[in-house]
């Protein structure tokens, strides 16, 4: 008589995976699947981000950011299929040469199909949701005016234009303006009521 394989019972604790590596791989031979696939609720959409212009980020700021958020990938018949990072990766392609190698994490093929949808949710869903700042235009555009870094990241105009940050987040010139408080409106009233007519 054949004797089963003893399956241990679950412990309710997390399964121990062996890291994938970090590899550095030529932007060339990454693709990115933006179209919805069938069953798969979650998409890619370049318009649901609120930063749309980042042609003019430095690519040293780039190759960091990739330092510090490599993507997933997963291997294909030719090619390396990003599974995580996808915004990353949109925005290397467009800056980078073709040629320049990044960092990746090759994720086992087998793990990445039978998961495609959580990693999918996760990269296009909760990673957006953790990292959105609240506010609106003009509260994001001081904290991106204010950190002193603002020259080292971008390229011009954005490096110090207010227009071009506005146009970045598609947002009116006028919406990085701050209001005048009621105190201001009064005090301009004032002014314009106490100030001599014109003679005629």
């Amino acid at each position: 008589m054949t004797r089963k394989p003893r399956v241990p019972k679950s412990t309710g604790k997390p399964v121990k995976r062996e890291l994938p590596a970090l590899q550095m791989m030529p932007i060339s031979c990454l693709r990115l699947r933006i179209e919805q696939e069938e069953g798969l609720q979650v998409s890619f959409d370049e318009s649901r981000y609120a930063m749309r212009d980042l042609k003019e980020i430095s690519s040293e700021v780039i190759a960091l950011l990739l330092e510090l958020h490599p993507l997933a990938v997963t291997r294909k018949e030719k090619h390396f299929e990003v599974i995580a990072g996808a915004r990353l990766f949109k925005i290397a392609a467009f800056c980078l040469d073709p040629s320049a190698k990044i960092p990746v994490l090759v994720v086992d093929k087998r793990f990445a199909s039978e998961n495609k949808d959580l990693l999918r949710y996760l990269d296009l869903a909760v990673v957006p949701l953790i990292h959105t700042l609240r506010g609106s235009a003009l509260e994001l555009y001081q904290i991106f005016n204010g950190t002193g870094l603002r020259k080292e990241v971008w390229l011009p105009p954005l490096d110090k234009s207010a227009i071009s940050f506005a146009r970045a987040l598609g947002v009116k010139p006028s919406a990085l303006s701050s209001p005048a408080t009621d105190i201001q409106k009064k005090r301009m009233r004032e002014v314009s009521s106490s100030s001599p007519s014109e003679k005629p």
